[in-house]
């Protein structure tokens, strides 16, 4: 959901709304770029290391705080950290859901699992963009939408949360 909001409306946002020069904004998406190409990887490391509710916590808290720069705070500054941020966890959530498949569901079902929660994701990633776009429209600001994608990674914190008392619970 955040990251559609996100990938959608980040360069319009910067660009348009902020006056961020397009080269430079520009220079943010590919870093942004540049940085995701690991994060996968990094991300399914550290939730071999740490657990899947813990990494998902820690991703979706950075990247609610890269999206509260972004929404909040008109520094560039605070664009290029956003940026850092996103990047470095901007494929985590895709490799730590297909790790987590297997951790959840019986081994045979995991394919399945990771089918639905990348469904799931597809769709947040389809509709999240029109609503977002739907309440520019309608306020004439990309502010909310990126408090929209605030919104979204923290409920996400929210939920990892959740899911890691379950995993102690049910560990224990």
């Amino acid at each position: 959901w955040s990251q559609g909001i996100f990938n959608t409306f980040l360069g319009t946002y910067l660009y348009e709304k902020k006056g961020i020069d397009l080269a430079v904004v520009g220079h943010l998406l590919i870093l942004i770029g540049v940085l995701s190409i690991g994060s996968g990887i990094v991300w399914g490391r550290i939730s071999d290391w740490i657990g899947r509710s813990l990494a998902f916590l820690c991703v979706f808290l950075v990247q609610s705080v890269g999206l509260i720069l972004i929404w909040l705070n008109p520094m560039p500054g605070a664009f290029l950290l956003a940026a850092i941020l996103i990047g470095l966890t901007h494929r985590a959530t895709f490799t730590i859901c297909a790790a987590s498949a297997g951790d959840f569901v019986p081994v045979h079902l995991s394919s399945t699992a990771f089918a639905l929660m990348s469904t799931g994701a597809g769709a947040g990633v389809m509709i999240s963009p029109s609503i977002a776009g739907g309440l520019a429209d309608t306020t004439g600001s990309l502010q909310g939408a990126f408090a929209v994608a605030s919104g979204g990674s923290a409920c996400g914190t929210l939920g990892s949360v959740a899911l890691h008392m379950l995993m102690r619970r049910r560990a224990a």
